[in-house]
């Protein structure tokens, strides 16, 4: 349970299959640029409390801050040290919302373990479970979700996955769940959209290691590189973004960041545009690994549409991936997920 509406009408769901349903809610830490109105706030606690009480069902509040301090914020934290751009949901999702919560829910003596994402999980005839994108396009979370494990499938269930969006706002109207008209969560729960302020706040703590000289000014150059500027520290950049580099006679995109030299790269648009790029610390769920080249459909951020892209394995934990369409703004630190048809069939990070 967060508080918000995904996981309350997930609950409500499985209460109309006659499941015997108990809430459990994480507790994550809140921090001064963080999100007031995030699941990490008191609100979303009171919420998920009402919630409960209005379905019947026990909640039990899991303090899950050093967890989630350690394995999602010092991840994030980490990530931007060495110039990438970090993709903390899908860590969480691994370390705690799901390896937490299905550890607990076995201390509980509990089946399964449900939540409000939106994708499916089917069985085969013999069954072996596979993990599906949501029918929801839009909604679709199974990006977020390549982590999981192929044996914690059959533990696992998402209500909402044969649902759209609209259908489940009626729903938690028509169940008088107060819910219903609270804003959606953000993809980053704890982070303000200044993301260089809440990195700052981290070095102020001193709790997390972070090379701040990611802070420190340097040089903006071409990708001859020919210095043509200054930047106010790496941690302000991604691929692909335009805003922050200063005034040139022509639109320019940063299309790579050297931290070790300290610089951004800068280009054109079409310098963004790309085939080919290594994928690693792979994890596959509907296999043990890759054996030859083999061709996917290929997402390389959230709202990125699949594009087909042949993946040929490389080494004992990589592959190299080559789109048949270049692709723009392929960033370091994202996931490249892997899908056959609507089965994710694995994924990785992005080098």
């Amino acid at each position: 349970m967060s508080g918000g509406l995904d996981s309350s009408v997930a609950a409500a769901l499985l209460l109309e299959e006659g499941y015997d349903v108990r809430g459990v809610m994480m507790r994550f830490p809140v921090y001064t640029t963080g999100r007031g109105n995030s699941c990490c706030s008191q609100e979303a606690e009171e919420s998920a409390y009402q919630v409960s009480k209005k379905l019947g069902i026990s909640l039990e509040i899991s303090d899950c801050v050093e967890n989630f301090n350690e394995k999602v914020v010092g991840y994030f934290c980490q990530e931007y040290s060495k110039g990438r751009t970090p993709n903390p949901c899908a860590v969480c999702n691994r370390s705690l919302k799901f390896d937490f919560l299905l550890k607990k829910a076995a201390d509980m003596g509990v089946d399964f373990l449900a939540t409000g994402h939106y994708a499916r999980i089917e069985q085969d005839k013999f069954g072996v479970c596979f993990l599906k994108n949501g029918i929801d396009k839009w909604k679709d979370q199974s990006y977020f979700l390549f982590l999981l494990k192929s044996h914690q499938l059959s533990k696992i269930k998402f209500p909402l996955g044969n649902y759209r969006k609209e259908e489940i706002k009626k729903m938690a109207g028509e169940l008088g769940l107060e819910v219903h008209d609270r804003p959606e969560s953000q993809e980053i729960c704890f982070v303000k959209d200044d993301y260089r302020e809440f990195l700052k706040e981290m070095v102020d703590m001193g709790k997390f290691t972070i090379n701040k000289d990611i802070f420190k000014p340097g040089d903006i150059v071409t990708k001859s590189g020919k210095k043509v500027g200054r930047h106010q520290g790496i941690a302000s950049y991604t691929v692909g973004q335009r805003r922050g580099l200063g005034a040139y006679n022509r639109p320019v995109y940063v299309i790579r960041i050297d931290a070790v030299e300290n610089r951004v790269v800068i280009g054109s648009d079409e310098d963004l545009y790309l085939k080919n790029l290594s994928v690693n610390n792979l994890n596959w769920l509907d296999r043990k690994s890759l054996e030859s080249p083999e061709e996917f459909k290929v997402k390389i951020r959230y709202r990125h549409k699949a594009a087909p892209a042949l993946v040929s394995p490389k080494g004992p934990d990589g592959v190299e991936l080559v789109f048949r369409d270049a692709q723009r703004a392929i960033t370091p630190g994202q996931a490249a997920v892997f899908y056959k048809g609507d089965i994710l069939s694995g994924g990785g990070w992005i080098d």
